[in-house]
Protein backbone atom coordinates (compact mmCIF):
# COMPACT_ATOMS: atom_id res chain seq x y z
CA UNK A 1 0.00 0.00 0.00
CA UNK A 2 1.15 3.55 -1.29
CA UNK A 3 1.96 5.73 1.65
CA UNK A 4 -0.23 8.55 0.45
CA UNK A 5 -3.64 8.57 -1.48
CA UNK A 6 -4.99 10.94 -4.24
CA UNK A 7 -8.72 11.64 -4.16
CA UNK A 8 -10.31 13.34 -7.17
CA UNK A 9 -12.71 15.60 -5.94
CA UNK A 10 -16.02 17.12 -6.83
CA UNK A 11 -14.61 20.36 -5.82
CA UNK A 12 -13.43 23.28 -8.24
CA UNK A 13 -10.95 24.91 -5.65
CA UNK A 14 -8.99 21.81 -5.20
CA UNK A 15 -9.65 19.10 -7.78
CA UNK A 16 -7.03 16.78 -5.75
CA UNK A 17 -6.65 15.69 -2.73
CA UNK A 18 -3.96 14.20 -0.95
CA UNK A 19 -3.77 12.03 1.82
CA UNK A 20 -0.66 12.07 3.32
CA UNK A 21 0.34 8.61 5.67
CA UNK A 22 3.53 8.10 7.77
CA UNK A 23 6.31 7.81 5.77
CA UNK A 24 10.71 7.40 6.58
CA UNK A 25 11.39 9.55 4.38
CA UNK A 26 9.65 12.61 2.92
CA UNK A 27 11.67 13.31 0.44
CA UNK A 28 10.36 9.94 -1.37
CA UNK A 29 7.41 10.11 -0.41
CA UNK A 30 7.33 13.60 -2.12
CA UNK A 31 8.78 11.74 -5.42
CA UNK A 32 6.40 9.23 -5.14
CA UNK A 33 3.64 11.60 -5.23
CA UNK A 34 5.03 14.06 -7.89
CA UNK A 35 5.35 10.57 -10.12
CA UNK A 36 1.79 9.77 -9.62
CA UNK A 37 0.56 13.33 -10.27
CA UNK A 38 2.66 13.15 -13.20
CA UNK A 39 1.21 10.29 -14.87
CA UNK A 40 -2.53 11.75 -14.52
CA UNK A 41 -0.98 14.68 -16.63
CA UNK A 42 -2.74 16.95 -13.53
CA UNK A 43 -1.59 20.78 -13.35
CA UNK A 44 -3.26 23.02 -10.53
CA UNK A 45 -3.67 23.16 -6.92
CA UNK A 46 -4.00 20.64 -4.56
CA UNK A 47 -4.98 20.44 -1.18
CA UNK A 48 -3.00 17.88 1.55
CA UNK A 49 -4.17 16.22 4.53
CA UNK A 50 -1.67 15.20 7.27
CA UNK A 51 -4.42 14.28 9.78
CA UNK A 52 -1.75 11.30 10.07
CA UNK A 53 1.65 12.96 10.21
CA UNK A 54 0.46 15.80 12.28
CA UNK A 55 -2.90 15.34 14.05
CA UNK A 56 -2.60 19.10 14.85
CA UNK A 57 -5.82 20.81 13.35
CA UNK A 58 -3.82 24.20 12.35
CA UNK A 59 -1.17 21.77 10.82
CA UNK A 60 -3.59 19.42 9.65
CA UNK A 61 -4.41 20.67 5.53
CA UNK A 62 -2.10 22.79 3.27
CA UNK A 63 -2.38 23.63 -0.26
CA UNK A 64 0.01 23.84 -3.09
CA UNK A 65 0.02 24.43 -6.79
CA UNK A 66 1.31 21.10 -9.06
CA UNK A 67 2.73 22.17 -12.23
CA UNK A 68 4.97 18.94 -13.03
CA UNK A 69 6.50 18.98 -9.63
CA UNK A 70 4.93 21.18 -6.55
CA UNK A 71 6.04 25.11 -7.45
CA UNK A 72 6.08 25.71 -3.37
CA UNK A 73 6.53 24.14 -0.01
CA UNK A 74 2.73 24.70 0.59
CA UNK A 75 0.45 27.38 2.33
CA UNK A 76 -1.81 26.39 5.35
CA UNK A 77 -5.25 26.45 4.84
CA UNK A 78 -8.76 26.04 6.99
CA UNK A 79 -11.41 23.88 6.22
CA UNK A 80 -14.42 23.80 7.38
CA UNK A 81 -15.63 20.82 9.44
CA UNK A 82 -17.96 19.66 7.57
CA UNK A 83 -16.05 19.94 4.12
CA UNK A 84 -16.16 16.90 1.90
CA UNK A 85 -12.55 16.59 2.20
CA UNK A 86 -12.63 15.71 5.48
CA UNK A 87 -15.17 12.63 4.93
CA UNK A 88 -13.09 11.72 2.36
CA UNK A 89 -9.80 11.21 4.79
CA UNK A 90 -11.79 9.52 7.62
CA UNK A 91 -13.90 7.59 5.27
CA UNK A 92 -11.17 6.48 3.65
CA UNK A 93 -9.21 5.66 6.95
CA UNK A 94 -11.83 3.96 8.31
CA UNK A 95 -12.68 1.80 5.43
CA UNK A 96 -9.32 0.44 5.34
CA UNK A 97 -8.86 0.18 8.95
CA UNK A 98 -5.42 2.25 9.00
CA UNK A 99 -6.39 5.05 12.45
CA UNK A 100 -5.72 1.75 14.61
CA UNK A 101 -2.09 1.60 15.69
CA UNK A 102 -1.72 5.18 14.48
CA UNK A 103 -0.41 7.75 16.86
CA UNK A 104 -3.44 9.21 16.76
CA UNK A 105 -5.35 10.34 19.75
CA UNK A 106 -7.75 7.74 21.14
CA UNK A 107 -10.61 10.18 20.66
CA UNK A 108 -10.14 11.18 17.34
CA UNK A 109 -9.45 7.04 16.39
CA UNK A 110 -12.44 6.76 18.33
CA UNK A 111 -14.12 9.36 16.10
CA UNK A 112 -13.12 8.20 13.26
CA UNK A 113 -13.53 4.57 13.54
CA UNK A 114 -17.71 5.36 15.03
CA UNK A 115 -17.99 7.22 11.64
CA UNK A 116 -17.49 10.75 12.90
CA UNK A 117 -15.87 13.40 10.18
CA UNK A 118 -12.95 14.88 11.88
Amino acid sequence: MANFKIFETPDEEFPIMILVMFCHSKPNQRTHINEALQEMKYEGWVLIDNLMQSGVEGLRFYRSYFKGEFIDDGFPVKIAPDSIYRKLSCDYLRENNLVNGSNLSDRKIKAIMNGEII
